[in-house]
């Protein structure tokens, strides 16, 4: 009788043992993988903007400050100004190459972007948009700033008005208005209905000190004010209004007399840019302010007749889910129906619905 040889016995087994290792290798894998298909049980979180606003609306803070956005309209571009005509939303930005084009473009509230116009910049100085509104003709009216420049070279302001077609209607250079200091900057306009602007302009020193300017179109200064930072607001009743942050009051400015007037709220506030109001917004005023005592940021709508103040926008809730959005945000729309478009610092249109 032949005998297997010890050693070739020694491999058999090895063999099917290896074999048993490798089935029980893939079945674990294949378990593995159904496991990661199987639906498990899962905590109910809202998904949708209404229902993360419900959930919001539980906790301690406002119920009213909730709404975390629907993208309208986003660009690759920097939106410079914007303000809101019919619900029509008209913005402009200046496209920087050989020469400095001006665009204005429209965006209507279903997302469509049609353009407006685009002008040539007679002027080979880098320029900003740091004012940019209609007027009652239809035209566009823009007070152009310089960009920072590394010198101390003097660039005047820009006081320019275009018709829908691109046509010039005024062109003016504003001298002497802006100091010649590398770090001097416009921090926010206005312009008023009688045809003059206020400026508030930043002397580029670490205190946040500066001067509001109140001119015609012509550059002539009506007054100059000295302050601090803040923000400059066009109510809804069309009064000027500035709120220095680390002042405890907002007053009017009288742009017929060039100087300030009354003070139209006592408590603390503050805010950044300046903001338009129109007629149909439900509320005379919007402020940013901290909530109570905690480091929640929020925009407030005031009523003057009643000194209720209602908490409208959570900053830091909207800026966790919309990179763009900081939790100081100024760049606010109003709509005539109430929602607000915020425009990111990377280019969205965020409608907010309060």
């Amino acid at each position: 009788m032949e005998r297997t040889p010890r050693g070739q016995g020694n491999r058999k087994v090895m063999l099917v043992f290896a074999l048993l290792v490798l089935l029980l290798i893939a079945f674990v894998v294949w378990l593995f993988m159904f496991l990661s298909n199987v639906e498990l049980p899962r905590p109910n979180i809202a998904e949708s903007a209404d229902n993360a606003a419900e959930l919001e609306a539980e906790t301690e803070e406002p119920a009213e400050a909730h709404g975390l956005g629907v993208l309208l309209w986003s660009t690759d571009q920097r939106i410079e100004a914007a303000f809101v005509r019919e619900d029509q939303i008209y913005y402009s930005l200046i496209e920087h190459g050989d020469r400095q084009e001006l665009v204005v473009e429209r965006l209507s509230l279903d997302g469509t972007v049609s353009p407006v116009c685009s002008v040539l910049l007679e002027t080979e100085n880098p320029m900003r948009i740091s004012g940019f509104s209609g007027t009652e003709a239809g035209e566009f009216r823009f007070l152009l700033s310089p960009r920072r420049r590394a010198d101390n070279s003097y660039v005047p302001l820009i006081y320019a008005e275009y018709d829908i077609d691109g046509q010039i209607v005024f062109w003016h250079e504003l001298a002497d208005l802006m100091p010649p200091a590398e770090r001097s900057a416009v921090r926010g306009v206005v312009f008023a209905d009688t045809g003059e602007v206020v400026i508030h302009i930043w002397e580029g020193n670490s205190l946040g000190a500066g001067r509001l300017v109140i001119a015609d179109q012509y550059g002539a200064v009506r007054g100059e004010i000295e302050t601090v930072a803040g923000a400059l607001i066009r109510m809804r009743d069309g009064r000027i209004v500035f709120s220095g942050w680390y002042e405890e009051y907002l007053r009017e400015i009288n742009v017929a007399a060039g100087d300030l007037g009354e003070i139209v709220i006592e408590s603390g506030v503050w805010g950044g840019r300046h903001t338009v109001v129109p007629e149909t917004a439900p509320f005379d005023l919007y402020l940013n302010r901290q909530w109570r005592n905690s480091s929640e940021r929020y925009l407030f709508g005031y009523d003057l007749a009643s000194g209720e103040v209602t908490p409208i926008i959570n900053w830091i809730a909207v800026g966790e889910v919309w990179d763009g959005i900081d939790v100081s945000h100024r760049e606010v729309l109003f709509l005539s129906n109430g929602n607000i478009v915020a425009i990111s610092n990377l280019g969205e249109f965020i409608l907010l619905a309060p």
